[in-house]
C-alpha cells in the first residue's frame, strides 16, 4: 500500500497497545528531563517532537478499536509465540556454548560465533531467522555434546523445527498485512515509530550516562516487557521469563 512504512508496521504491529502508550510517555519525560545530556549524542528536540506526534496518533479511542479489530490477531499470536520460543532457544543454546568452552570440550572461535548476532535482535523475525541460519553449522558440528542442555533432544532438529516455524508464521503474517486497511496499518506504523524511537533514545541515554547505573537503568523498556507478558498470559502463550529477556536484550544492545 502506497506511503506506508511496512518495517515500522512489522516492529509495531505485536507491540502491545496500552504498553507503547505507557513507555513512550514514559520517554517523553526522559528526554524532556535529560535533553541537554541527550542532545550530546544525537538526540535532538525534533526527535521528541516526533515521538509525540506518533504517540498522538496512537492514543485515541479510535486506534484502540482498530488495534482490537485486526483479524489478522490470530497469526500475529502465532509469530508472536514462534519469536519467543526462538528466543528461548537462543538463551539455551548461548549458555550451553558458554558451559562447553569453559569446560575445554569446544573451540574458542565455536563459542564467539555461537554468540554473534551481527546487531541486537529486538524481536525481528528476519534478524532471529538468519541467527538461527548463521549457527545451525555449529549446532550440527556439537549436536551430540548439546543434547544435555535440550533434555536429551536433537538440538539440530530442533532449531530446524522452530526456525521453519518462525519463517512460515513471518512469511503468513506479512500477507495478512498486505489485506488490512490503510487505517490499521498506519496505527502499527505509529506504534513501530514510537519503539524505534523508543529504542534509539535508549542506546543514546546508555552511552550518555556510562557508568552511572542508576540513570542507565531508567533507559529500559519495562513497561512495553510488562505489558507484553501480561498479554502472553492472557492468551495462553508461554511467555520467556521476563528477567531472562531482558538480559538477552541488554546483552544483544551492548554487542
Amino acid at each position: 500500500m502506497e506511503g506506508i512504512d511496512y518495517k515500522l508496521v512489522a516492529k509495531g504491529a505485536s507491540i502491545p497497545l496500552a504498553g507503547i502508550l505507557d513507555q513512550g510517555r514514559y520517554h517523553v519525560h526522559l528526554a524532556q528531563t535529560y535533553e541537554r545530556e541527550l542532545s550530546t549524542k544525537g538526540w535532538t528536540r525534533g526527535h521528541t517532537n516526533m515521538l509525540l506526534v506518533a504517540i498522538a496518533h496512537i492514543e485515541s479511542e479510535r486506534a484502540y478499536a482498530l488495534d482490537a479489530r485486526d483479524d489478522s490477531k490470530a497469526n500475529m499470536e502465532r509469530q508472536e509465540a514462534a519469536i519467543t520460543g526462538a528466543k528461548a532457544f537462543k538463551a539455551d543454546l548461548v549458555m550451553a556454548f558458554d558451559d562447553l568452552y569453559f569446560e575445554n570440550l569446544i573451540p574458542q572461535d565455536d563459542h564467539q560465533a555461537a554468540k554473534r548476532t551481527h546487531g541486537p535482535l529486538g524481536r525481528s523475525p528476519t534478524a532471529i531467522s538468519k541467527y538461527l541460519g548463521d549457527v545451525r553449522r555449529l549446532v550440527e558440528k556439537h549436536e551430540a555434546k548439546l543434547r544435555p542442555y535440550f533434555n536429551g533432544k536433537n538440538a539440530l532438529a530442533l532449531l530446524d523445527g522452530i526456525k521453519d516455524e518462525l519463517d512460515e508464521s513471518q512469511m503468513k503474517q506479512e500477507l495478512d498485512y498486505k489485506s488490512l486497511p490503510a487505517e490499521t496499518l498506519r496505527v502499527y506504523e505509529a506504534k513501530g515509530k514510537v519503539l524505534f524511537l523508543i529504542e534509539k533514545m535508549n542506546r543514546i541515554g546508555k552511552r550518555v550516562f556510562a557508568g552511572q547505573a542508576e540513570k542507565v537503568a531508567l533507559f529500559n523498556k519495562d513497561l512495553i516487557l510488562r505489558a507484553r507478558k501480561k498479554r502472553r498470559s492472557a492468551s495462553g502463550v508461554e511467555a520467556l521469563d521476563e528477567s531472562v529477556e531482558t538480559e538477552v536484550e541488554t546483552e544483544e544492545t551492548a554487542g
